[in-house]
């Protein structure tokens, strides 16, 4: 009997069917074992940081608790103790809120991106993040223990082979029924909306550009788009940008407490979606609000934009490939335009491209960039900067490159930097750059070829520091500055001393670059409530606004030749690059005085963080010291630490912490029979040790139970797991011999545990990339019982007169395991459903030293005698996908082939059919020593951006597919055709597959997968050992189903 497949089968779903948590889009990296980590504890919460990241886990402790009665008072409910992860490992920003845990990841780094302004980042993603923690929780059906209910099938083929008792699965699904149902729009407006007592982000001009042009141009997302995350192009900053937007309209239109009502409706069992909630509360339901909404925008945009139209000034249109064509910079004759572009690519990643100025002939120079390019000042270097791996546990950080244009070779000057924006001096000696290291900028200068660095200017306290440049003449730097609530420019000479401001007021002016005789600079401002494009006269202080456009304007820069401006320019399709000619007159001239005045009127609506301002201007040279870092002591000195604390916090030694058991609930129906059972999930704080276990049981004794440990505190990841799978199952046949009819009920117990090394060199939730090797030695017994009653055969009518049960251990297997498993995917909005590019390699080694009762003796009648069988068994898994051209449409070769080196009992055999090879074939039907496969699948979208919620559902994309497969299995010979028992050489089958994905409740990702498949070749099986009749397969249709959270 082949309970070893049993057991496999086991294994396979415990790990299928276990609970996926809610997905955060966070930075990976494997715990450092090297990093020092040290606790704050305020009343409220924990705060845990490792060394060097002091300031910010001290800021994140004092905002915490200041927020902490606003936000709970919006919502009337206090979570438990939090605990902030404090990260600054990577160069990177987010914040992440677990709220089943009740712990918050924030990131030191300060977020600088393209489709948000800037705030003060620790205040905002604070209170952001907690914010998620208790409107999430206040909203919650079931209580916090308790993440979902799942529900789980599990169905087998039906088997011709006698010695098989249970087949493969041709039916998987594992469904949660969540206790949050909580859209994805009103997640994020809440909490960016914050409470109306505190409140660290505002409506700033960047969200109304968003919103403004979505509405205006016809692009806004739906209410059912809304309602997840995982769009391509702006769709997933749109969710920010319009649940903030319609947040704040609900507010505003039905009262700030109407936030909370609807939120403690969302927690009501019987609550399946937004709609009800906000009918509850406001009597319209969801989509009725959002058309007033979306009416309400209209007229506003309408007002706004009366005064713009008749003066449009946007210049012509050099490239709109992507929606992230960004950060122009001319080659030193003017000729030539370097800039950032996503072209192709579904998010926002950018290459550096090399263009004229007609935009007809486009070069790809490199991909990765992540700042600005710069020219040397003879046109044959760029230098940039890109994110690299700096260590063995994943971290990325900033490091700046040089390419050459002659050579194309690109060179890396300095490593683990965490270096960004550099600019070449006049004479190409120098570069300056922004230096980046808890929370806080630094300005650092060095070499041409990254020796001799030292910093020159910059501070603690968050001070932000953004795109220095050289004068023309190099005596002076050029740079953007955040202070309290806004961005300004400043300056300071080119040894770091006399800082001034060059220009400050309330309104937000960025991207400064110096003309070509450095008596000004161009940049980029909201003083109308639109970015547009400027340009200052130093001497005189009088600015002239060079664009007037509809969405906004962004990182300028001019021409040294004539005075041309290449810019990035918004609208709703996204960024792209546009350039105005230097000898159009500006649309409009103002003093510094008339200009420092915020124009934006009725639209200005993040006074409240500007405030410490008072809209006054603040003239050069007036010594204001800087409002929110303090990094200077006064404008003419060099840089100071920062501001201090209004409270600081004692720090001690972190001791290990854990989130606390949760628990999931487990309806299963295994094989048409139910079963009840439960997960149990437990994490250290860190991510540095996890525990799971659980199983089910039937009402028949059959059962099944897991147990997983994983400690990651060290690199490689050390685990642990323990199976044990009960399956019986019952028989009946005469044996004449004794003139009796036998009835007898089979008990199989399986058992396996593995003690392994996971080597992880990329994130293994990732859908795109993986690459993780792991070494692992397994243990495994298998036991059969049986419980034997019987009948006379002339008389089967009596009641069954029971023997004496009988049991013995007939299989134990001791087993080394290697396996290396790479995945690179293409990254695209559809590369879980549809891959388009890369390739998963999976090679495995296995050596074994196992025993199998196969003689039928026993010793002294008790003991099996066992054959050892001593072999080792490789395998190769390779997927290729090819993107097809003009469509989302992708060709995917699958060659697998497996070898045992020795020969073995059919017990052992590589088996080739079922689920996961050839698929019109049950998994037994072929099988062998030696197996090979390949298979042909041709994939395309039916109906992509369906996007339709139907209650708690939300359908998204269809795909299908057409497959061809062919498989053989043997054991004599190098070849199929070497082998003479074969009776014939290979097994094919075509058939075709449904992929549809959805959503559920929102946030869960739900995955439904049909194939069915045609066998077009007869298989049949003979026992290698035993004198019976060889099992004949006809051709027939078989069907697969798997409905879980990825393909």
């Amino acid at each position: 009997m082949h309970a070893r497949r049993l057991f496999i089968c086991g294994v396979i779903l415990l790990g299928a069917l276990a609970p996926v948590p809610y997905a955060v889009d966070t930075a990976w990296s494997v715990p450092n074992p090297g990093l020092d980590w040290r606790t704050l504890s305020t009343e409220h919460f924990d705060v845990h940081y490792h060394a060097g990241a002091e300031w910010t886990a001290q800021e994140v402790a004092r905002v915490a608790e200041e927020i902490y009665p606003f936000i709970t008072g919006v919502y009337e409910y206090e979570p438990k103790r939090c605990h902030f992860v404090i990260l600054d490992t990577e160069d990177y920003a987010n914040g992440a809120a677990y709220y089943y845990d009740n712990k918050i990841e924030i990131w030191a780094t300060n977020l600088e991106f393209g489709l948000r302004g800037t705030t003060d980042w620790i205040q905002n993603v604070v209170t952001h993040e907690f914010t998620h923690i208790v409107a999430i929780q206040a909203s919650m059906k079931m209580p916090l223990r308790i993440p979902a209910l799942y529900f789980q099938a599990v169905g087998f083929e039906t088997e011709k082979r006698p010695d098989v008792i249970t087949g493969y699965p041709d039916l998987i699904i594992s469904y949660p029924i969540t206790g949050t149902v909580v859209p994805a729009w009103w997640a994020e407006g809440v909490a960016q909306y914050q409470s109306p007592g505190r409140r660290y982000d505002c409506w700033d001009t960047h969200r109304d550009m968003i919103l403004r042009m979505a509405v205006t141009e016809d692009r806004m997302l739906t209410y059912d788009d809304m309602g997840f995350l995982g769009h391509r192009g702006l769709g997933n900053e749109q969710v920010y940008d319009h649940g903030y937007g319609l947040v704040r309209y609900i507010a505003a239109t039905y009262g700030p407490e109407s936030i909370d009502r609807i939120n403690e409706r969302l927690g009501k069992f019987y609550r399946l979606t937004m709609d009800g909630a906000m009918k509850d509360v406001t009597g319209k339901g969801g989509r009725d609000i959002y058309r007033d909404w979306v009416a309400s925008l209209s007229a506003r945009y309408d007002r706004q934009l009366a005064p713009v139209k008749p003066g449009l000034r946007a210049g012509d249109v050099v490239c709109d490939d992507g929606f992230m064509t960004v950060a122009p910079t001319f080659s030193p004759d003017g000729a030539r335009i370097a800039f950032l572009c996503n072209k192709g690519s579904d998010y926002a990643a950018t290459s550096l491209y090399i263009t004229g100025r007609d935009g007809k002939e486009l070069d790809r120079i490199e991909g990765g960039v992540s700042s600005r390019p710069v020219f040397s000042s003879d046109g044959g270097r760029l230098a940039y900067a890109k994110h690299e791996r700096a260590d063995s546990y994943g971290a990325r950080l900033s490091d700046l490159f040089v390419y050459d244009l002659a050579t194309k070779k690109e060179t890396r000057i300095t490593r683990k930097a965490r270096a960004a924006e550099p600019q070449w001096s006049p004479d190409g000696g120098q570069i300056v750059c922004v230096l980046n290291a808890d929370g806080s900028h630094r300005m650092a200068v060095m070499n041409a070829d990254g020796s001799g660095m030292r910093v020159i200017y910059g501070g603690e306290g968050g001070l932000q520091l953004y795109a220095p440049q050289y004068s023309p003449d190099g005596s002076r730097i050029l740079f953007g500055i955040f202070t309290e609530g806004t961005r300004d420019i400043a300056s300071i000479a080119a040894d770091g001393s006399d800082f001034r401001y060059e220009l400050r007021t309330i309104n937000d002016e960025r991207d400064a670059r110096w003309t070509a005789d450095g008596d000004g600079f161009v940049f980029s401002s909201d003083r109308t409530g639109i970015f547009n494009i400027y340009r200052m006269d130093l001497a005189s202080g009088e600015i002239a606004q060079l664009s007037n456009v509809a969405g906004g304007a962004f990182m300028p820069d001019i021409a040294s030749s004539d005075g041309a401006v290449a810019y990035s320019g918004y609208s709703g399709a996204g960024y792209h690059l546009r350039l105005l000619g230097g000898s159009q007159a500006p649309v409009a001239e103002m003093p510094e005085t008339v200009y420092a005045e915020r124009a934006a009127g009725e639209f200005e609506e993040c006074q409240d963080l500007k405030g410490s301002l008072s809209g006054r201007y603040r003239p050069v040279g007036d010594g204001v010291q800087l409002a929110s870092s303090g990094a200077l002591a006064d404008v003419s000195g060099a840089a100071q630490p920062g501001s201090p604390l209004q409270q600081t916090y004692e720090s001690t030694p972190y001791k290990w912490d854990y989130t606390g058991f949760q628990f999931y609930p487990r309806f299963v129906l295994w094989n048409n029979k139910p079963r009840a059972g439960l997960f149990v999930s437990n994490n250290e704080i860190l991510e540095r040790q996890s525990l799971f276990f659980g199983g089910s049981y039937g009402a028949d004794g059959e059962f099944d139970a897991v147990i997983d440990f994983e400690l990651r505190k060290l690199f490689p990841v050390f685990y642990m797991s323990y199976y044990r799978v009960r399956q019986k199952y019952a028989d009946q046949f005469p044996i004449e011999e004794l003139d009796r009819y036998y009835y007898i009920d089979y008990r199989y117990d399986v058992w396996s545990g593995d003690l392994g090394l996971r080597f992880e060199f990329e994130d293994r939730y990732s859908r795109t990339r993986r690459n993780e090797m792991r070494v692992w030695w397994n243990h495994s017994e298998y036991n059969v019982f049986l419980t034997p009653e019987y009948v006379p055969l002339n008389d089967q009518g009596v009641t069954p007169i029971p023997e004496q049960p009988v049991g013995w251990k007939y299989f134990v297997g001791n087993e080394a395991h290697f396996n290396w498993y790479y995945k690179s995917i293409t990254r695209a909005v559809d590369s879980d459903i549809n891959p388009r590019g890369g390739r998963e390699i999976i090679v495995d080694a296995m050596f074994a030293n196992d025993d199998l009762f196969v003689s039928g003796e026993f010793d002294y009648g008790v003991n099996p005698k066992f054959t050892r069988y001593q072999f080792g068994q490789y395998t190769v898994d390779w997927r290729e996908y090819l993107a097809l051209p003009g469509w989302r449409h992708t060709l995917q070769v699958r060659l697998m082939a497996s070898l045992i080196d020795k020969p073995v009992d059919d017990f052992f055999w590589v088996y080739m059919g079922g689920m996961d090879r050839l698929r019109g074939y049950t998994y037994y039907a072929i099988g062998g020593r030696k197996g090979a496969m390949a298979s042909i699948t041709y994939r395309f979208p039916i109906w992509r951006k369906i996007n339709r919620q139907a209650s708690w559902l939300t359908i998204k994309d269809l795909y299908g597919g057409i497959f061809y497969e062919a498989a053989s299995a043997w054991n004599d010979g190098n070849l199929p055709t070497d082998d003479p028992t074969l009776d014939r050489n290979y097994y094919s089958n075509v058939g075709g597959e449904l992929r549809l994905n959805m959503g559920s409740f929102y946030s869960y990702p739900t995955t439904v997968n049909f194939a069915a498949a045609y066998a077009i070749d007869p298989a049949v099986y003979v026992n290698p050992i035993a004198a019976v009749a060889p099992v004949y397969y006809d051709p027939q249709w078989r069907y697969y189903v798997v409905v879980g959270f990825s393909f």
